[in-house]
């Protein structure tokens, strides 16, 4: 039996020294990690309870990270606020946040680094400030009660030299009670001080540097009383300079990025420290200096006192003139201005010499040398006055020979942009053919100089109107600088838009008038144009030719088909319709429309406006509008790459024109496709109308050429008269290639990766990796190019092909030809978007195809929306009806067009759409069948509708306030200044008020502060125990006790003692015993409030008292433990402090923080007492209850006392 037994008993220890240890270790309701901690990636979350707005969370003093690994926290919005390591250990550390997220990277754990653990968390209902961690190099000292903090270093030596001011800010990202900086000697590296935004006082070591961004979110840097005009300092240091600025003397450290870029900045010579990251193009000192060395250093241009510089008297100086005859010799002055010398001594010039020469001059100890070029008839060079203007156009590499020097022929044959940045003058540019873009970003000069050069070409158009821009962007000089085209009018002294002071005036204004927005072309003429910017003009000449100029019109078609790109329709009758948003609009009539542009055109602003068309009888219209007679062709290919697609029209005297102001491009003209044209001596040039730059540019891109085959905006296809296919690929005006695609001529052609062509025999070859061609199909009905993204082909039998279907490739990117299954079947027509079967059912192609209509003669695709990349469909029927379809608007096709082409008797509606202040209305009939308007008449805009004025700005004593009022319609927002406000105060108590129009000037303030009475009685009856300061406040005009005209500001200085966030103001009656609390705001260390009537006011501060507590009872296992978490309600802003007490120690004690251990078996009362700091007490108590678990029960039964467990 005894034997039995030990068995049993050992069997029972065993399985217990078999289970986890954590089976007996208590578990830690707050976060921390292992013990060592391991590699890799962990993440904790603590969620505080409602109304928490704040953790001060403690950490052990046993935490210790390796210096690689460090604790991330974030707030519940994910915001992170702040890291930390080994510094951690044993402190408690206040998070602005109700909920906590820790993350720990482990990078380099060990066994020797215990990792951390957090002991408690404290919840609370106030907010807190960010609490500061030096780190190595650094010590941190705070003054809570001055609002000051000290940084300092923590030693003399570093590892890399550097003692760097570093810190980090843990709980908040701000650290708002620091009102004062202090940084002491010894750091020689800056920080970033972004947390301490209301530090209005920096007090910094001679020897710390920083920047202005270091400073820039501190209230010091945001008061702008602290600026000297756009400049900053800190004592003798410069933080930031103002770009109109200069360096004030008894400057001795200009920080890291305090310059940016400027030129001829004078550096004083008490600077002797220039910080980092400062650029200047060019800087003036005393030579000797510190700047000047530094200058040197950095590689920047140094203007010292006593230097020399040239100007020469003309940019064309001929053989034979002497030297003083050439140049004006100047000198730095010890005030930094430049004065003329006249005696000084030369050497290396010769007056007989043409071309370059290097020239000496001096004046005692300063020397210059300089180039100088003499000209004579057959050779001029350009002198230019501005050194800064010659460098620019070397950087240009106008100097084509490279020989230093530009001639005046290298300055004619030069067309490219210059930038004028910093230039303050332009003499030498008027030799100058043609100069593009002119950028001036930072120039002096003024805009009527500059247009001392310009000149403009003649123009020939057809009747049409050239908007202002013309001006300004057409000609030898293009206004188009980085700011816009803003220039500096000298008569006007600001800057300004050029177009709106340069007069234009026509000398026939019959033939050509400017109406202040448009040149308008008339009639057929010449007339002069002179534009004038102040005493400058220039003049060209404008030949307008007829729009009735032709007499033959050649054989006229009797081709009519019922619909045509664009959306235009063509009736049986002549009627010509265009589709505009659904609706059906007739543009012309007895006409019979040959071709239409599938684009419509655009206007100057690249806005697609209304088609193009040409009649049978050879007219070019753009929608109602008759541009000329003697068309026989239209392109315009959609906006792409350098295109903006305007567009081309060609007549049958060959000459071609752009659509957008019908100038003419060209004559001799046989062809054009997309953007390309054919001339009659076999050359092709494209028209690359830039979007970035309104010159239309035409480049050459083949010649030897018999036919074009087709073409687009980037891409043309032409027989050459080697009766070969070319294909020419141009898509910027720098880059274009034509290329040899087969060796023999082709009917049509179409180069989607490979070249895709059809024979003669209507066959499809392709041509692959320029090797052998290859045969695809028979009897194809022709390659599918409607202006449409997607390229393909129809075969005889109906079956639809995309050119993508058939390529493929290997593993070396080889092409390969590939014939699969149809994309379509039993097709007659198709688009991208729809198809046409040769059952006369029309169809959408989409994933699955849906059927739109039956008995389906025609149909076009068309394109809308602002980018067009929007689509619908119009279609024609057997019974001669049209129809239109838009997939993504309508249900269903709607017919917009009877079966007999005739329109309908109109049934109108009155309609009126009331005008708001931002868009105007209007009123017009339309007709309930056809939706077509007559009798359209806009009406005024309607005034706004305002809101009641709301103050932006309240006015102080020293500056005016604002307030402002929206208009809730159109958004438009109206501001008016609110006076200053007069101020009457009293000395002893510091009492003032705030007024405006409420009192009369000579009005006095007599206050009376109480000390006892019937007042304070009546306010702890109201408010029970509170801290007070009882005024009697009155205003006097000539002795007689007066009350104020309206609503007025006082402001009562924060009685000492009193904190900001439980103090209010309560207006005292003692006669009728009556206490009014009135709305406040504490402020600046005032208590600010408004009335209308004097008499008693209180002061009032309301303690924060803790209210009550409760905790609740506890049942543990022996040798367990838990921690107590009691509930408080207390006033915002209370301070207390929680004690713990048990009253059977033996059987469950209690620590500091709640932690309640179970000792031995039985119950004990816990007592919970909170105290907050007005000496207000509350308690509550817990039963404690301890018991054995089953596992404890087993062990003790089965030893029989043996073991006393």
């Amino acid at each position: 039996m005894e034997k039995k037994l030990i068995s049993l008993l050992l069997a029972v220890l065993m399985m217990f020294s078999a289970l986890p240890i954590t089976v007996f270790a208590a578990e830690s309701e707050y976060p921390e990690s292992e013990h060592p901690y391991e590699y890799g990636d962990y993440e904790w979350t603590y969620e505080g309870k409602p109304g928490t707005k704040s953790l001060s969370v403690t950490f052990s003093d046993k935490t210790e990270f390796n210096e690689y690994d460090d604790l991330i926290f974030y707030d519940q919005n994910g915001d992170c606020i702040g890291r930390a390591g080994n510094e951690l250990a044993g402190k408690t550390v206040d998070f602005n946040a109700s909920s906590l997220k820790i993350s720990f990277n482990c990078w380099n754990s060990g066994s020797s680094y215990y990792g951390f653990k957090i002991t408690n968390i404290r919840e609370n209902n106030y907010e807190v400030d960010g609490t500061v961690i030096p780190e190595e190099d650094c010590k941190i000292t705070e003054d809570r009660s001055t609002g000051t903090i000290t940084f300092e270093p923590a030693t003399t030596e570093s590892d890399d030299g550097y003692i760097s001011l570093s810190y980090s800010v843990l709980g908040s990202r701000t650290v708002k009670w620091v009102k004062r900086i202090v940084v002491k000697p010894g750091f020689n590296d800056t920080t970033y001080f972004g947390a301490f935004v209301n530090a209005e006082v920096l007090d910094f070591a001679e020897d710390f540097y920083f920047s202005g961004w270091d400073i820039s979110d501190t209230a010091f840097y945001k008061n702008k009383s602290n600026w000297d005009n756009e400049s900053l300092y800190l004592g003798n240091k410069l933080v930031i300079l103002g770009e109109n600025d200069k360096i004030k003397d008894g400057t001795k450290f200009i920080c890291s990025e305090a310059i940016d870029y400027y030129k001829d900045i004078i550096i004083p010579d008490s600077v002797i420290y220039i910080g980092e990251y400062n650029n200047s193009k060019s800087i003036m000192c005393i030579r000797g200096s510190y700047a000047e060395t530094w200058a040197k250093e950095k590689e920047i241009r140094c203007i010292c006192v006593g230097d020399l510089k040239v100007k020469f008297k003309n940019c064309i100086i001929s053989k034979g003139t002497p030297l003083s005859s050439a140049i004006e010799v100047y000198k730095l002055s010890s005030d930094y201005t430049w004065k003329q010398i006249t005696e000084y001594s030369s050497s290396g010039y010769s007056s007989s010499k043409v071309g370059a020469q290097t020239v000496t001059i001096s004046d005692g100890d300063a020397s210059l040398e300089f180039i100088i070029a003499l000209s004579n008839d057959k050779n001029e060079y350009i002198n230019f006055k501005d050194q800064s203007l010659y460098e620019e156009l070397i950087y240009c590499s106008v100097d084509k020979d490279e020989d230093g020097i530009i001639s005046v022929a290298e300055m004619r044959a030069y067309d490219g942009d210059i930038s004028l940045d910093d230039v303050k003058d332009i003499s030498g540019l008027e030799y100058a053919d043609s100069i593009g873009v002119i950028y001036n970003y930072n120039t002096e000069i003024y805009i009527e100089d500059y247009f001392v050069l310009q000149k403009y070409n003649d123009l020939t158009c057809l009747p049409a109107k050239v908007d202002k821009k013309f001006f300004v962007e057409n000609g030898r000089l293009r206004f188009l600088g980085m700011r816009g085209n803003l220039y500096y009018d000298k008569n006007e002294s600001k800057n300004c838009e050029v177009t709106d002071i340069m007069k234009i005036i026509s000398s026939d204004e019959s033939v050509a008038y400017y109406d202040g927005t448009n040149l308008n072309l008339v009639k057929s003429g010449e007339a002069v144009i002179t534009v004038s910017i102040g005493s400058v003009s220039k003049n060209f000449t404008v030949h307008v030719k007829s729009t009735d100029f032709y007499n033959d019109l050649g054989n006229k078609s009797n081709q009519v088909p019922s619909l045509l790109a664009g959306a235009i329709v063509n009736n049986a009758d002549g009627d010509v319709f265009q589709i505009e948003n659904g609706n059906l609009k007739r543009i012309n009539s007895n006409k019979n429309v040959l071709m239409s542009s599938f684009y419509p055109g655009r206007d100057e602003n690249c806005m697609y406006s209304s088609t193009y068309y040409i009649t049978s009888d050879n007219e070019l219209w753009q929608s109602e509008n008759k541009i000329g007679n003697g068309f026989k062709k239209i392109t315009n290919p959609p906006k792409n790459h350098g295109f903006r697609g305007y567009g081309l029209a060609l007549d049958y005297n060959g000459n071609c024109y752009n659509l957008l102001n019908y100038s003419l491009i060209a004559e001799n003209v046989v062809d054009i496709e997309g953007c390309f044209y054919l001339t009659k001596s076999g050359e092709i040039y494209k028209c690359f109308d830039n979007l970035y730059d309104s010159n239309l540019k035409i480049v050459k891109c083949a010649d030897n050429v018999k036919k074009i085959i087709n073409a687009d905006s980037d891409e043309c296809n032409y027989i050459g008269n080697d009766e070969k296919t070319y294909s020419i690929q141009a898509s910027y005006s720098s880059w274009v290639s034509s290329t040899e695609v087969v060796d023999h001529k082709v009917k049509d052609i179409d180069v989607y990766y490979v070249a895709y062509y059809l024979d003669d025999n209507d066959t499809l070859w392709c041509k692959m990796n320029n090797e052998k061609e290859e045969k695809l199909f028979d009897d194809v009905v022709s390659l599918k190019r409607n202006n449409l993204s997607e390229k393909g082909f129809i075969t005889s039998n109906g079956d639809y092909y995309t050119l993508k279907s058939l390529l493929s490739h290997d593993e070396d990117w080889h092409y390969i030809a590939k014939i699969g299954e149809p994309t379509l079947t039993n097709v007659q027509k198709v688009s991208d978007n729809f198809y046409l079967n040769k059952n006369k059912e029309l169809h959408i192609r989409k994933t699955v195809s849906e059927k739109i209509m039956t008995d389906v003669v025609d149909f076009q695709e068309c394109m809308f929306g602002i980018y067009y990349d929007d689509y619908y469909v119009i279609f024609t029927r057997t019974d001669g009806s049209v129809w239109s379809y838009y997939p993504d608007k309508d249900e269903y096709p709607v017919k917009i067009l009877d079966g007999n082409g005739d329109e309908h008797t109109h049934t109108f509606n009155h309609i009126t759409v009331p005008s708001t202040c931002k868009v105007a209305g209007m009123e017009y009939d339309i007709c309930s069948e056809c939706g077509e308007t007559f009798n359209e008449k806009t009406l005024p805009l309607a005034a706004h509708t305002w809101s009641e004025w709301t103050v932006v700005k309240e006015a102080t004593t020293t500056a005016e306030g604002q307030e402002k009022r929206t208009c809730s319609v159109c958004d438009k927002v109206e501001t008016r200044a609110i006076e200053k406000l007069k101020v009457i105060k009293d000395d002893k108590t510091g009492i003032e008020i705030n007024y405006n129009n409420e009192y009369d000037s000579d009005t006095e303030i007599k206050v009376e502060e109480q000390f006892s009475g019937k007042s304070f009685q009546l306010i702890n009856a109201e408010f029970g125990k509170v801290n007070s300061k009882i005024y009697d406040i009155a205003t006097y005009k000539d002795g007689v006790k007066v009350q104020p005209n309206g609503e007025i500001t006082v402001k009562v200085p924060l009685p000492d003692g009193f904190t900001t966030n439980k103090v209010f103001v309560c207006y005292v009656d003692s006669v009728s015993g009556k206490v009014t609390k009135i709305p406040c705001e504490v402020k600046d260390g005032y208590v600010i409030f408004k009335t209308n009537h004097f008499s008693e006011y209180a002061i009032v501060e309301q303690p924060a008292n803790v209210k009550s507590v409760s905790v609740s009872d506890i049942t543990l296992n022996y040798k367990k433990s838990a921690t107590i978490k009691p509930t408080i309600k207390a006033d915002e802003g209370a301070k207390y402090t929680v004690k713990y007490s048990s009253s059977n120690t033996k059987v469950a004690t209690v620590d500091e923080n709640g932690k309640v251990y179970a000792a031995k078996k039985g119950s004990a009362t816990i007592t919970c007492t909170v105290t907050d700091s007005n000496g207000n007490t509350v308690q509550d108590t817990c039963k404690v209850t301890v018991k054995y678990s089953f596992g404890q029960w087993l062990i003790k039964i089965l030893l029989f006392g043996w073991i006393w467990y």
